[in-house]
């Protein structure tokens, strides 16, 4: 853990009990006809034991695909 200058924390680890979660456009979907803006990824860091997000992004006008 550290104490960032805005009196923070940055912490090094996450809890083990995290699940990752990426979500996008459903496969298939024609991405070309669509507008860029409207094509987004969304990450998510969820606590699988309360059900509270850690933290979530979206990252708008993607184009690749998530794949395991």
């Amino acid at each position: 853990m550290q104490i960032l200058g805005n009196k923070s924390l940055k912490i090094k680890y996450l809890n083990p009990s995290t699940v990752f979660i990426a979500t996008g456009p459903p496969e298939g979907l024609l991405t070309e006809d669509l507008e860029a803006s409207s094509i987004a990824l969304t990450v998510q860091i969820v606590d699988t034991v309360t059900g509270a997000p850690v933290h979530r992004q979206v990252h708008k006008a993607s184009h690749a695909l998530v794949s395991c």
